[in-house]
């Protein structure tokens, strides 16, 4: 006797019967797997987002903030081995790890707390110190991405804060 198996597959279940193949054929068996959506707000058009969607986003954040201070220690670190900080390379690693205020929190907190805004205006003028371009560098590194500026990414930035009138939301 032949017998033939059939599958339907979906996108949130897998249906299967077999069937007996002879002239009188029959259905020895048959049933579902249903499992979850894979889709959350499904038919929402651009509310609709996959489940990996949430797990994928926050990986994605936790690998840019962890770029991001990767990228702030090296500046820092070629700064200190330049001279272009207030502390050597030495006395960085030691900063890192302080956790209450010491001499060199209190310089990096000072060095920190210069504007570099004004020093950038100076250097249009005339020479600035070592310390004053390291903090400029240093400011360059904070503030590097990109910056929300076509029509596109301000409709976008525009829904997030105030909702989606079409959508009742």
């Amino acid at each position: 006797m032949k017998q033939t198996l059939g599958l339907f597959i979906g996108t949130e279940s897998i249906g299967w019967s077999l069937v007996r193949d002879s002239s009188h054929s029959e259905i020895i068996d048959m049933g579902t797997r249903v499992f979850s959506s894979f889709v959350n707000h499904i038919g929402e058009g651009e509310r609709e987002i996959s489940n990996a969607t949430i797990r994928t986003q926050a990986r994605n954040d936790r690998k840019i903030y962890l770029r991001k201070i990767y990228r702030k220690r090296q500046v820092l670190t070629f700064l200190a081995a330049n001279g272009l900080c207030p502390l050597k390379s030495k006395d960085l690693i030691k900063w890192y790890k302080d956790k209450k205020p010491t001499i060199r929190t209190q310089i990096m907190d000072v060095w920190f707390a210069l504007d570099p805004y004004e020093f950038r205006a100076k250097g249009l003028q005339g020479k600035i110190s070592k310390f004053e371009l390291g903090r400029i560098l240093y400011h360059m590194t904070q503030r590097r991405g990109k910056i929300m500026s076509d029509i596109e990414n301000k409709t976008k930035a525009k829904a997030l804060l105030e909702g989606l009138p079409i959508a009742n939301r």
